[in-house]
């Protein structure tokens, strides 16, 4: 989330701007979904406020021009690794919610 608030602030197009907004709302109701879902299951659920990485740091210092590509980029690249992640917990997960 962190990445698309500042994608809506530095971006310089358009579609990097709405792309940011999109990841902010998108993420924002996936979590309040798992926290819902891990609610429901009486797991115990804090608040968790995530530390941007290296990539969102590099970001933060390039311009709009070189901000736009190395965002795509990064959100492609995050992509990928989510796409992964959620493959492997659909065939080794436990719980089928």
């Amino acid at each position: 989330m962190e990445l698309g608030e500042l994608a809506k602030e530095k971006g310089q197009s358009i579609p990097v701007k709405e792309l940011g907004a999109r990841m902010v709302a998108e993420h924002g109701r996936i979590a309040r979904e798992l926290k819902q879902l891990a609610l429901n299951k009486g797991l115990r659920v804090g608040e968790h406020e995530e530390t941007p990485g290296s990539g969102y740091e590099m970001l933060t210092k390039l311009s709009s021009p070189g901000f736009d590509k190395a965002y795509f980029g990064a959100m492609a690249k995050d992509q990928e690794q989510d796409v992964a992640e959620f493959r492997r917990m659909s065939e080794q997960g436990q719980d089928p919610d």
